[in-house]
This record gives C-alpha cells, sequence and structure tokens, in this order.
C-alpha cells in the first residue's frame, strides 16, 4: 500500500472518530482521557507542595520536582507519574504511527521518571523512600533520570508542535476545507506550550552545563523547580485543550453531562 493511500485511510478514519466524539460515543475514550492527562500534569506541582506540609517541617518547595520522591509526597509523585505514564501508553491519537510512538515513548519516560529517581543523599524522615546516592544506569555524566525526564518533554513539545495542531482532515485533498474559529485559537494555545516547553528545557540545559551563567539562582528560589513547572502546566494545558476543555467544537463536554443528568432526574419524575 502506498504512503498516499495509507495517509487517505488513516485521516478518513481521524474523520469518522472526529464525528464520533462530537455524538458523544468516544467521550470517555478520548476526550477524558486527553482531561485526566492534562489535569495530572497541571495539579501534580500543587499536590507534592501541598503533600510537604504532612512532613513536619512546613510546606517547602523542593529545588525540583524530582526531589519531591525524598518527601512524605514521594509516592504522590510516582503515583501521579505512573497514572500520566499509562495514559499516555494506551492514547493512540488518529493512529498515525509517528504520533502514536511519540505517546508510547513519552507514556515510557513517565514511568521512568517515577522508578528511576533523582540521585539524593538524604531523604525525609517521613518519606517511605530510602536515599538513592547514585542513580542506576548511567550515559557518560548524565543520569537516566535526567535523560528520561528531557526525553519526556521534547516529545510533549514535538507534539504540542506537530500534531495537536493538525485536525481530522489532516492529508486529504479538501480544498475549501476550512477549521473553526476554536480550533484556530486552540492551535494558538498548542503553539504556546510547546514554545514554554521547549524554552524551560533550553534554560534548563544552560543551567546544568554553565550553573554560573544564571548566577546562583537555586542560592535563593528553587530555579529548576520553577522551569519544571512551567514545562509541567504547559504539558497539562495543551492537554486539556486537546480534550476540549477550553475552546471546544460544539457544545462543552461538561454542559453535554449536565444536560444528560437533567434527563435522568426528568425520567425519574415522570
Amino acid at each position: 500500500m502506498s504512503d498516499s493511500n495509507s495517509t487517505t485511510i488513516v485521516t478518513e478514519r481521524n474523520i469518522r472518530d472526529r464525528k464520533a466524539e462530537q455524538g458523544n460515543s468516544l467521550v470517555w475514550s478520548y476526550k477524558t482521557l486527553r482531561n485526566f492527562i492534562g489535569f495530572c500534569g497541571i495539579l501534580l506541582p500543587l499536590i507534592l507542595w501541598l503533600f510537604t506540609g504532612q512532613c513536619g517541617n512546613g510546606y517547602s518547595i523542593e529545588p525540583s520536582i524530582s526531589d519531591y520522591y525524598y518527601t512524605c509526597g514521594g509516592e504522590i509523585l510516582v503515583m501521579v507519574l505512573a497514572v500520566m505514564g499509562s495514559f499516555l501508553i494506551t492514547y493512540n491519537g488518529y493512529g498515525l504511527w509517528t504520533e502514536v510512538l511519540l505517546y508510547k515513548v513519552a507514556g515510557l519516560c513517565a514511568l521512568g521518571i517515577a522508578f528511576f529517581p533523582t540521585a539524593a543523599n538524604s531523604a525525609n524522615v517521613d518519606s517511605v523512600h530510602a536515599s538513592v546516592a547514585d542513580v542506576p544506569g548511567k550515559f557518560d555524566i548524565t543520569e537516566l533520570h535526567l535523560v528520561v525526564a528531557t526525553t519526556f518533554f521534547v516529545c510533549t513539545a514535538i507534539i504540542c508542535f506537530f500534531f495537536f495542531t493538525r485536525d481530522a482532515n489532516y492529508g486529504l485533498k479538501q480544498p475549501t476545507h476550512t477549521i473553526s474559529a476554536n480550533k484556530h485559537w486552540r492551535n494558538r494555545i498548542y503553539y504556546f506550550c510547546g514554545a514554554m516547553i521547549v524554552l524551560s528545557l533550553v534554560i534548563l540545559f544552560i543551567h546544568f552545563s554553565c550553573p554560573s551563567c544564571f548566577g546562583n539562582p537555586s542560592k535563593d528560589a528553587p530555579f529548576v523547580a520553577l522551569w519544571e513547572t512551567v514545562a509541567l502546566e504547559a504539558f497539562g494545558l495543551a492537554w486539556l485543550t486537546k480534550g476540549e476543555t477550553l475552546f471546544p467544537d460544539g457544545e462543552h463536554y461538561a454542559m453535554k453531562g449536565l444536560h444528560s443528568v437533567q434527563r435522568m432526574f426528568q425520567s425519574v419524575e415522570k
């Protein structure tokens, strides 16, 4: 089968899936899954910060998101990353093999972040995790944890730029085809989120490659945690937008759910 025929088959299926979404028959398998992934990314830094207040030392912002592994919120970090990774692995998008591959790699990397923790010489006494001075599996001077974390964000940036911005008609020769105004707005958000992820990666790369380039920001503020949070919030926002929590086409899924509940009560009253 030629590449053009393969693309046409995939995109024709995309259109059917898109219509099914609008008809509510794929809401739980597509939109809800996208929103779960988005909420995991957005809420993770906040949840970790809130749970550190249970450690006995008050609320604190760790030097990096990964350092929460060694606080009493460490199990929360592992759980959320495991859920997010599992969702990404099971999500296939609209079926283009390159897109599916990126989701699988990103999902495996999310699991890798959890199961290959960052190195630490000490751990909070309330943590269920013992300190790990050296992370298993190193590539030269780069820890495996850093490799999988970087790969995760690179994959998500590519997804934002090149796959979320497509629509169901991608690849079909339809000169008169136009996309909705809300799709234009969603695309702007995807580009913005992708740009913020890339910016965060570049700043963190400079910081780790040249610690003195930004002075000594970690002395006064959690510099790494700040930019990791920016990247996570951008990741989560992109997925929430993909789930059409923002700028939906047609009736918002929340309103559909509300109307469904209303119809249920009306039928009971009758």
